[in-house]
């Protein structure tokens, strides 16, 4: 995990070492902007070993017996490194076609945790090496998204790099003798890609040439969004004429066109390095296709632009520039990117998560101290109740309850009280002077709960004295009437809970007819419900 992360730093200067059988390159490489620039650079021949008759490179083994012997490529570098300043001790190698191969390849669609043992199957029908000797790395792709018009074939783009454990192991322990931090080992394809793409204006879209040619060799490198497709290498020897029939562009271009399905093809071609005129035109007429000359030589800040300088600019490149392909052939972390990428969120997630519910635990544990605080607070500053004291919880509970169902009864008596001063008041001030009052009854219970309704009973009886029935009926009628308009007693009995009736009649009292005498009384009932 953390060797993912550290893959992620970012350096602002980087040593970018170029190595192949004949030479190699450093070049001091700096950031600029969104590209790279070159500071210093030394090209290193380094000493040819004698070989038999007919006998090159040993590929079997990608040289890697040249690279065991320190004293064809450590002795020289350390030199070079000697007789001049450089910028950082951190350094990127970029190996030629001699001490690796890239190849790229289409297959189906596979999930990102399924491609760390499907795409090295797919990968040996197309590099023949033994895998069990070799380091190697890949990047895939949805042809989708560079291909939209492939999107329904649901297939991915590889591109494959590898190189023999001895070659990895040699450069490792070489670059510990030169005091140098390395950083990664990737091919040249791959680093002139780097900075092919970091100096163009703006990306193209769809497969893009380039060719390069150098004094006796040509590197024919196809492109698909930034990603190598194809390289070659052809070497022209001592018979450029001969040899220039046998570029077979056209047929690298075919090539291409084919492996992604014919729905692709090279739009236009571009060549760079020496006799540029020359092999424009061969390349134009050869191809069909419009040629451009690609010059990066003002872009990097050298005057030449060999093909082993652009590798080196572009794995100087490597700590700084951004570039989809980025395969380290170390065997550290041997192809897994898209794996530990996946592991790498996983457990961002997971720490997330933890992390979250740590901080709402924290905050639980925040608001249960200050709570536990304030109620120890409360507790010292108030007194403890003497009728709770010794009791459990549950018995408090009940008690407290029962307190607070009587408090309820309490409040619902005393609340609404309908005041008897005011309708005696009343009364009093209506009765007539010659009207007697000789019973009086006012009934008002309590009440003890809400549910219950108001209840009064008012009834009066009495009688009118002022000699005659006439008047005396005049009298009690007006009483009546004066009775019902007080604001007191009208509010209390009002319609349509309530009701007030006065009836009134004569009657004769006395047992003699001579002695009996009229009497006019009245009875009066007011009731509420």
């Amino acid at each position: 995990m953390l060797g993912l992360i550290n893959k992620k730093a970012k350096l602002k200067n980087c040593l970018g070492i170029f190595l192949s059988v004949e030479y190699g390159v450093i070049a001091d490489i700096r950031q600029e902007g969104k590209t790279a620039r070159i500071a210093r650079f030394v090209r290193v021949p380094f000493p040819q070993i004698k070989r038999s008759s007919g006998e090159t490179t040993k590929m079997s083994t990608m040289n890697a017996e040249f690279l065991e012997n320190e004293a064809a490529w450590v002795d020289p570098l350390k030199k070079a490194l000697a007789d001049g300043e450089w910028s950082t001790k951190n350094a990127c190698i970029s190996l030629s076609s001699q001490f690796s191969v890239v190849r790229h390849f289409v297959m189906p669609m596979v999930a990102p945790r399924f491609r760390k043992q499907s795409i090295p199957f797919e990968s040996k029908k197309y590099v023949p090496f033994p895998f069990e000797e070799s380091f190697y790395d890949y990047y895939a792709y949805s042809i989708a998204d560079a291909q939209p018009a492939q999107a329904s074939k649901g297939r991915m783009g590889v591109v494959f790099a590898l190189t023999n454990k001895r070659v990895s192991q040699a450069l490792v322990t070489g670059m510990e003798k030169l005091g140098l931090e390395l950083h990664k080992i990737e091919s040249a394809p791959v680093s002139v890609s780097r900075i092919y793409s970091a100096l163009q204006p703006e990306q193209k879209k769809g497969p893009q040439a380039l060719a390069h040619f150098n004094p006796s060799t040509a590197c024919i490198t196809i492109y698909n969004e930034g990603v190598p497709v194809l390289f070659r290498e052809v070497n022209f020897g001592d018979s450029q004429s001969t040899e220039r029939r046998r570029l077979d562009l056209k047929g690298s271009i075919d090539f291409v066109s084919k492996q992604f399905g014919g729905g692709v093809s090279v739009g236009e071609v571009t060549v760079s390095g020496e006799n540029l005129e020359l092999w424009k035109n061969l390349v134009a007429e050869e191809t069909k296709l419009p040629v451009v000359i690609w010059d990066p030589s003002k872009a990097i800040g050298a005057q030449e632009t060999e093909w082993g300088l652009l590798a080196a600019t572009g794995a100087g490149g490597c700590a700084f520039l951004d570039y989809p392909a980025d395969m380290d052939l170390r065997g550290a972390e041997k192809g897994d990117l898209d794996e530990k990428t996946t592991m790498f969120t996983l457990w961002a997630a997971a720490g997330s998560l933890v992390g979250i519910l740590l901080l709402l635990c924290a905050v639980q544990y925040t608001k249960l101290f200050l709570l536990k605080r304030e109620l120890t607070a409360q507790k010292n500053k108030t007194d403890i109740i003497q009728e709770f004291e010794g009791k459990t919880p549950e018995e408090i509970m009940v008690q407290a309850e029962a307190v607070k169902n009587r408090s309820s009864i309490f409040t619902t008596v005393l609340s609404n009280v309908d005041y008897l001063t005011p309708k005696l008041e009343a009364l009093v001030n209506v009765i007539p002077e010659n009207v007697w009052i000789k019973a009086f009854s006012l009934k008002s219970p309590l009440k003890f709960s809400a549910q219950i309704p108001r209840q009064i009973d008012l009834t009066m009886s009495g009688s009118a004295q002022t000699g005659t029935a006439t008047k005396d009926i005049a009298l009690l009628n007006q009483f009546r009437e004066d009775f019902k308009s007080q604001k007191n007693i009208a509010d209390t009995f009002a319609p349509p809970n309530g009701k007030c009736d006065i009836s009134i009649q004569t009657m004769e009292t006395g047992k003699a007819s001579r002695s009996a005498v009229q009497e006019t009384v009245f009875n009066l009932a007011c009731t509420v419900k």
